[in-house]
C-alpha cells in the first residue's frame, strides 16, 4: 500500500479568558496509547519521585484522570528499541532528534506519525534535552546555583504528553490563556482548565467507555499501512 510521510516537531522552549485550546487534526484512534518510559532512575527527586520514569508516569496519570476514549499506558523502565518510526512510543533523554541537534533553548520535543488515509496517529516519541539540568518538583520554577533554570521534568512531561494527545500551543495562535500547553515553560505546574477542555474535546471525559482497540493501536503491530509520520516542541 502506498504510504505518505509527513513530518512536524513540537518544541517547548525556555523563556522567561476564554477556552483557547488549539488541536492538531490527527488524533489517536480510541483505545490504549502505550508509552515506553526510558528515562532511567535519577535517584530520588525533589517531589519524592523515585526515578525520572516515575515522574513521567505521574504526568501520564494526570492526563488520564480527565480523558475518556483513550488511555495513556506506561511501560516503566522499558527496553524497547529507540528509533523514529519504529512502532514504539519512546520517551527518553537525548541531545538530538535522531541525529539533529535540539539546540540550546529546546527543553523537550514530541514527534508523531500518523496514517494519512484516516488522519489518525500511531506513534509519538518524547525527547527531553539532556543538555539541561533536570529534577521534578512543584511550584515556582527553581534556579540552579549559577542562576539558570532547573528544569522540572514533571511539568514539561505534562506539556509534551499534551502534544502526544494532539494539543498544540494556544499562545502561538493569537490566544492569551493560562495553559500548560503554552509554548514556554512557566510557573504553572499542573493542567489548567483550557488544557483539560482541549483534551476532552478530542477524547471525551472519563465517563466515556474505552472501546476495544483497532488494528493499529498496538505498538507491536507491524502492518506498514499503519505507519505515517510527523513531529512537535
Amino acid at each position: 500500500m502506498k504510504r505518505a510521510i509527513v513530518a512536524a516537531v513540537f518544541f517547548l522552549s525556555v523563556c522567561a479568558a476564554l477556552d483557547a485550546y488549539v488541536l492538531f487534526d490527527d488524533p489517536w484512534p480510541d483505545g490504549a496509547i502505550v508509552m515506553q518510559l526510558q528515562l532511567g532512575s535519577g535517584g530520588t527527586l525533589i517531589d519524592g519521585s523515585d526515578s525520572w520514569n516515575a515522574a513521567a508516569e505521574d504526568a501520564l496519570a494526570t492526563w488520564n484522570s480527565h480523558i475518556g476514549r483513550v488511555r495513556l499506558l506506561a511501560v516503566r523502565d522499558s527496553t524497547a528499541p529507540i528509533g523514529d518510526n519504529n512502532h514504539y512510543n519512546n520517551v527518553f533523554f537525548s541531545g538530538s532528534l535522531y541525529g539533529h541537534s535540539l539546540g540550546s533553548s529546546t527543553l523537550a520535543l514530541t514527534t508523531n506519525w500518523y496514517r494519512v488515509s484516516t488522519r489518525r496517529r500511531n506513534e509519538a516519541d518524547v525527547i527531553f534535552n539532556n543538555a539541561f539540568s533536570w529534577n521534578s518538583y512543584r511550584g515556582t520554577l527553581r534556579q540552579r546555583p549559577d542562576g539558570a533554570t532547573l528544569a522540572d521534568l514533571h511539568r514539561v512531561a505534562l506539556h509534551e504528553f499534551g502534544h502526544v494527545l494532539g494539543l498544540n500551543h494556544p499562545n502561538e495562535y493569537g490566544q492569551s490563556v493560562a495553559a500548560i500547553m503554552n509554548s514556554s515553560v512557566s510557573n504553572l505546574d499542573t493542567l489548567q482548565s483550557d488544557d483539560v477542555t482541549g483534551a476532552t474535546a478530542l477524547y471525551g471525559t472519563t465517563d466515556e467507555v474505552l472501546p476495544a482497540p483497532d488494528d493499529c493501536s498496538s505498538q507491536r503491530e507491524r502492518d506498514p499501512s499503519c505507519r505515517q509520520r510527523r513531529p512537535s516542541e
